[in-house]
């Protein structure tokens, strides 16, 4: 996963993801600071790979900041459309790099909110995405979940 050419390496998954709604969802938002984070996760069980939880993480979380409704036809229609303005983004600004866990909940507790975030981060493998004044990110996994976790400041 720390290829940071995504779009090759993820374009044969967009056809075969599979939709559920099944992912665990904390969300926390402070208006007036402009701060939102999440924490969304999905059960190992429910995906065949690293890959294809990382897809269907990224899209669940950009419909949840759009507001957009997750419905199947919709997310079907536009998921390649949607994935690849995310992977774009990743491609152009991000990190992808190992970080521990110790680090991510150091950062998160900085940054307060009300997300129980050290159930998946303990024991967990994670990679950084962005770590930018206004925007972390992490992808990770334990031993029964992928998950990512968001904070950011429109500020």
């Amino acid at each position: 996963m720390k290829d940071k050419n995504f779009l090759e390496l993820y374009q044969q998954l967009f056809d075969q993801l599979p939709f559920f709604d099944l992912f665990t969802i904390q969300e926390f938002t402070r208006p007036e600071t402009e701060e939102a984070s999440y924490l969304l996760s999905i059960n190992k069980n429910l995906v065949s790979s690293e890959q294809e939880a990382f897809l269907l993480l990224l899209e669940k979380l950009e419909y949840l900041e759009d507001g957009l409704e997750w419905e199947e036809t919709l997310v079907k229609e536009n998921r390649q459309e949607v994935i690849q303005k995310i992977l774009y983004y990743i491609n152009k600004n991000g990190k992808v790099e190992g970080i521990n866990s110790n680090e991510i909940i150091k950062k998160i507790e900085n940054y307060g909110g009300d997300i129980n975030h050290e159930s998946e981060f303990t024991n967990s493998t994670n990679t950084l995405i962005y770590d930018e004044w206004n925007l972390f990110q992490v992808l990770g996994s334990n031993e029964t979940n992928y998950f990512l976790f968001i904070w950011y400041t429109t500020a």
